[in-house]
């Protein structure tokens, strides 16, 4: 299969030059194209809802819609629960759809490009912040909209529920199973968020934190309490990591900082999305979109591994070209 291509209300094939020849004369007629994008991973009221509220607000609606490979990439293992093509069925029989798109990368970035709409939906699980393809939508003349989510459905929860249903689970066990997975869905939505707001900076981190170890510089890190022991360690030209998992900073870790700055280290800060007076005296600030502690510190983590990775990768790459 030749990704992007287009399923059509009449359950035909089609390719997205075609489809783009026929949305031409209406968007000439100045009527409005509304897009958006998902896994649409076993269809239920939610998604009816929230592509109910995007076709109202245009003309036509394209629905950019993940292939099965993109749906397991991001969603693991056993999902898609259904095939591309009976996902892109449903969707196309909706009275709402116009047409569905079926896109092969992570982000829908590439195919808005080509399709340039008016307006640009997704669910209120999202700020525009958030959003990868804001800018392309934007960069076209195009802008976005967040809509309100219906409460009480979403793919997994509802997977969750099943599970727990054939395993004839007791009230309060399937209860607590279920807070479990909601809490799950929640700390994967935040992981999700900081992918897509930090992505572009953690990787500038790591290639900061990769050319000062190749340059016989320390990596130092402190966490809420600030504590300066290893001060007498530092040098400059050195990194100095803050780790804060809650909106409230110590007076310690602000001098910390301010004293790494005196002496010459690069100072990153790693916070809640909440406004930080670290920002003032940080090179780089990245504040992760959660507020709950155990959910920035799971952010956090991960994105010191993801540094971790990609400073190993770069050690690597320069390892091969000089051998």
């Amino acid at each position: 299969m030749n990704y992007p291509y287009v399923y059509t209300t009449q359950g035909t094939l089609m390719s997205v030059e075609a489809m783009l020849a026929e949305i031409a004369p209406r968007r000439a007629a100045g009527h409005r194209v509304i897009t958006t994008n998902g896994c649409f991973d076993l269809l239920h009221p939610g998604h009816v809802s929230f592509l109910e509220q995007a076709r109202s607000l245009g003309d036509l609606l394209v629905v950019g819609m993940n292939c099965d490979e993109t749906v397991t990439r991001l969603k693991g293992p056993g999902r898609p629960l259904l095939k591309e093509v009976d996902r892109a069925g449903l969707l196309a029989a909706m009275r709402c759809v116009d047409y569905v798109l079926v896109f092969a990368e992570s982000l829908p970035n590439a195919w808005l490009e080509l399709v340039t709409p008016t307006l640009h939906c997704k669910a209120g699980d999202y700020t525009v912040e958030d959003l990868p393809e804001a800018a392309v939508v934007r960069a076209h003349g195009g802008d976005i909209a967040i809509l309100p989510l219906r409460e009480g459905f979403s793919t997994s929860a509802i997977v969750g529920r099943v599970i727990a249903s054939s395993q004839n689970a007791p009230g309060a066990t399937a209860q607590a199973s279920d807070d479990a997975l909601q809490d799950f869905l929640s700390a994967s939505n935040v992981l999700r968020q900081t992918g897509y707001r930090l992505a572009e900076t953690v990787a500038d981190v790591a290639m900061q934190v990769q050319a000062v170890l190749r340059q016989g510089g320390q990596l130092f890190v402190a966490d809420a309490q600030g504590t300066a022991d290893f001060a007498q360690e530092w040098r400059a030209g050195d990194i100095l990591l803050l780790l804060v998992t809650t909106d409230e900073v110590t007076a310690e870790m602000l001098d910390t900082a301010r004293e790494a700055k005196a002496m010459g280290l690069q100072v990153i800060a790693l916070t809640p999305e909440t406004p930080s007076p670290l920002r003032e005296v940080s090179d780089v600030l990245l504040a992760v979109p959660a507020q709950s502690p155990a959910h920035v510190q799971l952010a956090q983590l991960a994105i010191m591994q993801q540094v971790e990775q990609l400073v190993l990768a770069a050690a690597d790459t320069l390892q091969e070209s000089c051998s």
